[in-house]
């Protein structure tokens, strides 16, 4: 299960933006503040290598290097009932705020949905 990301300018969800980088970690919820997540590791990182937000895509699936891009940090597979970070800063000044995501196992442990936080 590869989870796609896209980048919008608005709720609307009517213009889609390039996206500049992507970072997904591994997250938990912290020791400290119920509310916080705290970063464990850094599962995949792209960035798009040219300056133009015309050469940049708008959705990228997990572990997928489109042309114009290049990985910092290689896919690695995603684990299931496990929670991530997703982070999109875009072109035009337009960045995303950190977004959740896991992927949920049914009764006989095998991947059944993707739920987003």
């Amino acid at each position: 299960m590869q989870p796609t990301f896209c980048l919008y300018r608005d709720a609307s969800l009517q213009e889609r933006l390039g996206i500049r980088t992507i970072v997904v970690w591994k997250v938990q919820r912290s020791q400290e503040f119920e509310s916080h997540w705290d970063r464990i590791e850094q599962v995949w990182s792209l960035s798009c290598t040219t300056s133009q937000s015309t050469s940049a895509v708008s959705c990228l699936t997990y572990g997928e290097v489109p042309p114009d891009y290049q990985a910092a940090v290689k896919a690695v597979p995603l684990e299931p009932e496990q929670f991530y970070s997703v982070w999109l800063p875009g072109f035009r000044g337009v960045d995303s705020e950190d977004r959740y995501f896991i992927i949920r196992l049914n009764d006989s442990g095998t991947p059944e949905r993707l739920e987003s936080h």
